[in-house]
């Protein structure tokens, strides 16, 4: 196995900085990791990936989506200034395009045959680019600890709270100031991140861009819209303990994903035991599922 970093350039211009560990006898898949909002390409669990996955034969990619980390000063070729982005900044449709430049970047690495490894929210972006873009270079897709944003958010502030916040976004919009942070009380995910107004306003106006799931059956009006048009193979993953799920939960989750991946070939599952959302300490656990579940379904050899 061998490993270097690489950088990118999306086709609007932002640099993007991975790396690929490549097999020393490769078989032509890759699987490209999708990290999470206010995460980055390279999880710690990623380094069993980058381990297991090349022994047998498939590369790994792992790639900064534009908005990495919580709060970060970001660049973009050519003369346009320098600010302050980070995932408390990102905007949706944006992961199209990023995921895309890695998916080509791992065609240049010789991979014909890709998988797709979302992990939390990046399990979103996964999907939706899946639905926007139907590559047929795309063979399977991971749902590792995948959230449901917007369940996440009614769950921890009440309606009124909601439209207080909701009102505020879109007022600094409005005024020429998306960038500004919205109040420290409005925070999002399960470590409280920070959020600016034009991203609370993308993620939760109308229609609100990150319901793309619902674990919790709260009738979201787009969520699984997306889902429903995956037709490769997936696989779907927890921990069981500090997770977007609680333990009793997991199952019932694995059902309304299964019942929503209704074009899906094939529909496995998979339990890591004692793992949290960000699988510390499990990462040989996962990748020995997620290659396991390559074999069970002819992907890998």
């Amino acid at each position: 196995m061998t490993s270097e970093l690489v950088r990118t350039t999306t086709p609007d211009g932002h640099p993007l900085l991975g790396a690929v560990s490549r097999p020393e006898r490769p078989s032509g898949l890759g699987v490209v990791f999708v990290h999470g909002l206010g995460s980055n390409g390279f999880a710690l669990f990623t380094d069993d990936l980058a381990h297991a996955l090349p022994a047998a034969g498939v590369a790994l990619v792992r790639g900064n989506l534009r908005d990495a980390e919580l709060l970060r000063i970001e660049e973009r070729r050519g003369d346009e200034p320098v600010r302050i982005g980070g995932g408390g900044h990102h905007r949706f449709a944006d992961s199209v395009v990023d995921i895309g430049q890695w998916i080509d970047e791992a065609g240049l690495q010789g991979c014909e045959r890709i998988v797709l490894f979302g992990h939390s929210l990046g399990s979103l972006k996964a999907v939706n680019y899946l639905f926007r873009e139907r590559d047929e270079r795309v063979v399977g897709l991971v749902l590792a600890s995948t959230a449901d944003l917007i369940g996440l958010h009614e769950a921890r502030y009440p309606p009124g709270e909601r439209e207080r916040f909701a009102t505020l976004a879109r007022g600094l919009v409005a005024a020429g100031r998306g960038d500004d942070l919205m109040p420290p009380e409005c925070v999002m995910g399960l470590l409280g991140q920070p959020v600016s107004a034009s991203a609370y306003d993308d993620r939760f106006g109308d229609p609100p861009a990150w319901d793309v799931m619902d674990l919790a059956d709260r009738g979201g009006p787009h969520a699984f819209q997306g889902l429903a048009a995956v037709d490769v193979p997936i696989l779907a993953l927890f921990g069981t303990r500090a997770e977007t799920v609680s333990r009793d939960a997991i199952d019932p989750a694995f059902e309304r994903l299964r019942h929503a991946a209704a074009a899906a070939p094939s529909f496995a599952t998979g339990v890591v035991e004692g793992a949290d959302h960000f699988y510390s300490g499990r990462g040989e656990d996962l990748a020995a599922v997620t290659l396991g579940w390559l074999r069970d379904t002819g992907l890998a050899a």
